[in-house]
């Protein structure tokens, strides 16, 4: 399937500040996956099915609004993007070289690897998620949408965010997903979308219909329409060109974990 927007989720006070700074890899700053592996300090990660469950890791509590941010893949430089790495180590665990190397040790090797594989759409076929290795522009962001989860019902919360990224989980479970990006950005979907089996609990349909028509706990921050780029962009980079940002972010070197060898 063709892409043309993929989103981005983070928290309300860092997504007013990539306005104006663009979207940056996580670099020397704590992540948000210490409990299993650290993320990739030189990607940004980027996903059409979980932006609302990355929003709400990345706040630091349910009094600070998350924030689902647009991006439009026309005004960024693709040759960027790359497979998600947990992609890769999963999908390679019956058949590649690293059968006896734990999950941790394979996705760093496969970190290392992922910007020589150009595959990133298969990526996302695979389990809805992908990097891009670079500074998202400010000028492709077209539209943020905060979600204040404290306004949201704890089960419906749940169904939200409660999410396995995993291969197989993706193939079951994708539709659902998407559909909750869908609906955050202002789309109109339907209680069936999300999951919900009407026929089975009888009266849960017009509860979650209400939920889906009032969007109560979504307020859009930004959104650019369609006649509102005007500014000439530089073609690689993707800022303005009296900003281009070309030479800070052709970065090319390999990085390694501290600590951790180049092959396992």
């Amino acid at each position: 399937m063709p892409y043309t927007k993929l989103y981005h989720g983070t928290s309300e006070s860092r997504a007013r500040k990539l306005l104006i700074e663009g979207i940056t890899p996580r670099g020397k700053r704590a992540g948000n996956w210490e409990h299993t592996i650290e993320s990739n300090p030189k990607a940004v990660y980027l996903t059409d099915a979980y932006p609302i469950y990355f929003a709400y890791t990345a706040a630091s509590n349910l009094d600070e609004r998350g924030a689902v941010i647009e991006i439009d893949l026309a005004k960024v430089d693709q040759s960027r993007l790359h497979p998600d790495e947990d992609v890769l180590e999963q999908a390679g665990r019956k058949f590649d070289h690293l059968q006896k190397k734990g999950m941790i040790e394979r996705t760093r090797y496969y970190r290392r690897h992922a910007r020589e594989n150009p595959n990133w759409q298969k990526s996302l076929e695979a389990m809805g998620t992908c990097g891009y290795y670079g500074v998202i522009p400010p000028q492709a962001i077209s539209k943020i949408v905060l979600v204040e989860w404290k306004k949201f019902d704890a089960g419906f919360l749940l169904s939200m965010v409660d999410c396995s990224i995993t291969l197989l989980n993706y193939r079951f479970c994708q539709d659902k997903y998407r559909a909750y990006t869908r609906w955050a950005m202002g789309e109109q979907i339907t209680a069936t979308d999300l999951g919900y089996m009407p026929q089975i609990f009888p009266g849960i349909d017009a509860q979650i219909e209400q939920i889906i028509r009032e969007r109560s706990g979504f307020e859009t921050l930004m959104q650019v329409e369609e006649d509102d780029d005007e500014d000439e962009v530089c073609p690689d980079c993707g800022f303005a060109k009296d900003e281009c940002q070309c030479n800070e972010l052709d970065d090319r070197e390999d990085y390694y974990d501290e600590g951790e060898t180049k092959e396992p």
